[in-house]
């Protein structure tokens, strides 16, 4: 986690869920001391005043990561977390839809990573029932929803949005993952398919029955993995090699057998017994349920398993159109983007240095009291040259009234062109066509706007991304075709007077059009 935080979330917020307190604690001092990572631990079990101060150090990115146990995070609204790193499993599924899904709220691409363990499930279901307030029914829920959490964290398969999504009733295509997750990265060449896995299923259960009956033997669940794939080496006596279920799952990889086990104990034809070591370290073994197990023998249960089989000619085929269209694809970062992405990582950066200069008009360091990240892309995506404008883009008016001339320098600063098509001050694009060349000059009478010039005047603007309205740019257009005829009556005169500013060859009446553009005659 440390190497990855240093390497590609270097100077960036994020947050690492661990299960509990003495767990956050001991990531902190590590990833502080040991790493140099401005880390600090949140938890229930410190102090108000620290536990504020830790939230305002690291909501103002004095820290850079914070390192808190699943209460942390409710009503906590800090929209750049560019990553949240789990050391260990969430309890449940919704829990992890919440924790993970506060990186990126600012809409900026973030990683979420979650890291597990089979001791992670049953250090929860230790908490689970040390709780003496939970019932029968709230101890089967929270089980149940343990259960699945360990189960997505299992699935090696299927696409990660999809599974979460389809725990909420809700459906997803998983050919539309884009960008994709670790599941459906590795998914070349291969589909998802549901497998019948209740007969392996009912030879695990099974030998785990004929382990506690036969041999007084409650088997942990490694060791059950083991006898269930056949080997030897791990068998703590002959007779247990000798049991009809040794071997059944030689032809499952040992992550299925995983799977497979965990759903046994989903549908409670498997039950967990939790004990505490001599030296707190947890221990579990497994029991059968003698009514469920009958219920899987006598077909009344299935066990379903997805797994990966290699696709058909047809199939093929069309990955292979998929991934033609994917690499064709445009990439995002074009000129415009870049543009966005210059402004915001600007206004954001600044605003540390604006807080220090009107320091007398804030109570308090939160660097959203000067620019919120919301703020900030509202103005990245208009680019507002006037105070006018910049009031219209919904930025809090004090914002504007204290820091109104800074924003304005930014934008005009890290957003010299709009469009590959306008021309610069001195110099025209290199990526334009000569025939655009020509005929690109920069307005000089006023700094809105860079317009196209024809032989008989300005006829049409650029109507792409335009840094001021519609109307304004049609005004100015009237404005100075009216000079332009005032000044050089005639046709051949205005001609004349625009090529000699744009370097155009001489002639008379020629009509020129750009690609793409409509031509329109006459003087206004």
């Amino acid at each position: 986690i440390a190497e990855e935080i240093k390497s590609v979330h270097k100077d960036e917020s994020g947050i690492v869920y661990c299960l509990s307190q003495k767990d956050c604690e001991g990531v902190a001092v590590a990833l502080h001391e040991q790493y140099g990572i401005r880390a600090a631990p949140y938890h229930a079990g410190l102090p108000d005043k620290q536990r504020t101060a830790t939230q305002h150090f690291w909501t103002s990115n004095r820290y850079q990561v914070i390192c808190a146990t699943i209460a942390f995070g409710m009503g906590i609204n800090k929209a750049d977390v560019r990553f949240v790193y789990h050391h260990s499993m969430p309890k449940n599924i919704e829990g992890y839809y919440q924790e993970s899904g506060r990186a990126g709220r600012d809409g900026r691409r973030s990683r979420c990573v979650l890291y597990f363990s089979m001791s992670d499930h049953f250090r929860h279901l230790n908490m689970i029932h040390y709780d003496k307030s939970l019932n029968g029914d709230l101890l089967a829920q929270k089980e149940e929803g343990l259960s699945r959490m360990v189960l997505y964290c299992l699935n090696d398969v299927e696409c990660r949005r999809r599974m979460l999504l389809k725990h909420f009733d809700e459906d997803f295509d998983r050919n539309k993952c884009s960008p994709e997750c670790d599941n459906c990265s590795e998914r070349a060449g291969a589909s998802v398919r549901e497998v019948d896995a209740s007969d392996y299923a009912r030879d695990l259960a099974g030998l785990c029955r004929d382990l506690c009956r036969k041999h007084r033997h409650k088997p942990s669940t490694a060791y059950l993995v083991d006898l269930f794939r056949g080997r030897k080496s791990k068998a703590k006596g002959f007779e247990h090699c000798d049991l009809p279920g040794f071997g059944n799952g030689k032809s499952l990889k040992e992550n299925e057998v995983y799977r497979v086990l965990e759903e046994l104990v989903l549908h409670q034809v498997l039950l967990i017994k939790i004990a505490v070591g001599n030296y707190g370290q947890v221990l579990s073994s497994y029991e059968v349920n003698d009514a469920n197990y009958r219920r899987l023998a006598n077909g009344g249960l299935k066990i379903v398993l997805l797994t990966r089989q290699k696709l058909s000619t047809e199939e093929r085929i069309a990955y292979a159109d998929k991934l033609r269209s994917v690499k064709q694809r445009k990439p995002e970062d074009t000129g415009t983007e870049k543009n966005f992405l210059n402004v915001l990582n600007a206004l954001m950066q600044s605003r540390r240095q604006w807080m220090v200069k009107k320091e007398s008009s804030f109570s308090d360091t939160n660097l959203n009291n000067v620019l919120k990240s919301e703020e900030a892309r509202e103005i990245a995506r208009s680019l507002p040259r006037t105070i006018e404008e910049l009031r219209l883009n919904k930025i809090r008016s004090f914002v504007v009234d204290l820091f109104g001339d800074e924003i304005l320098l930014v934008v005009s600063k890290h957003s010299p062109v709009v469009s590959k098509y306008f021309a610069g001050k001195s110099s025209v694009p290199t990526n334009v066509s000569k025939t655009r060349k020509r005929w690109a000059i920069k307005k000089s009478s006023d700094n809105l706007t860079e317009s196209w010039r024809f032989p008989y005047g300005i006829r049409f603007l650029w109507r792409g991304p335009c840094r001021v309205t519609q109307s304004e740019v049609e005004g100015v257009a009237r404005n100075l075709n009216k000079e332009l005829a005032k000044s050089s009556p005639g046709r051949g005169k205005t001609k004349a007077s625009a090529q000699s500013q744009t370097g155009t060859e001489a002639g008379n009446g020629s009509k020129r059009t750009l690609p793409g553009w409509t031509r329109k005659t006459g003087t206004k």
